[in-house]
């Protein structure tokens, strides 16, 4: 009998089900709400002309947001079982990775389509073995990625005002919709997991 290798890299029981959508990790989807919801404010203010303050508060509330969407990404693979995660020519998606990625500038213009749209296959392969109905749809999430990527680009080069203008009220929409993304992928995960 062979002795087990001390270095060998720890694994976990093949029969340990993934945790559960919900539970203790509900929290996010409030914070994030929240948090869109305080960035809308700061920027009413903003565009009421209250003052310098809420550009800044603006500002902070938009990058505490996308931090809590990239927790949310992390969260929500890591309840995706490790047979989903390898999509078709040996691409693996990890939490930490799908997250991160979404961090890195400019490289995350690619990686909010890729990861979402991964997530949705993956979604729909999980419903494949299930007896669950439905599917993933990547829509709400291709649109709120578009948006932003429209949103950033046109922040950087717009001159004319009313471009300017719209760019600007884009958060709040690009909120909304990748709340109802993920939240759908959440209930995605929960009913497959339950089936």
């Amino acid at each position: 009998m062979s002795e087990p290798n001390p270095y060998a890299p720890p694994e976990a029981p093949p029969d340990a089900p993934p945790p559960r959508p919900g539970g203790r990790y509900a929290w996010i989807k409030w914070l994030y709400l929240g948090g869109s919801g305080l960035e809308a404010i700061a920027f009413v203010a903003g565009a009421l002309g209250v003052g310098g303050v809420p550009a800044v508060a603006f500002t902070l509330f938009a990058i505490a947001k996308g931090l809590v969407g990239a927790l949310w990404q992390h969260r929500v693979w890591s309840t995706v079982p490790r047979a989903f995660r390898t999509r078709e020519g040996g691409q693996t998606t990890t939490p930490g990775m799908a997250a991160g990625r979404l961090v890195i500038p400019l490289y995350n213009f690619y990686w909010m389509f890729a990861v979402n749209l991964r997530l949705c296959a993956a979604l729909n392969d999980m419903n494949a073995g299930s007896r669950s109905s439905g599917t993933a749809t990547a829509s709400y999430a291709m649109t709120a990625a578009a948006m932003t990527v429209a949103r950033m680009l046109g922040a950087l080069g717009a001159r004319d005002e009313r471009f300017v203008t719209v760019v600007w009220y884009a958060p709040i929409p690009i909120g909304i919709v990748w709340f109802v993304h993920m939240v759908h992928c959440d209930a995605r995960l929960d009913r497959v997991q339950r089936v």
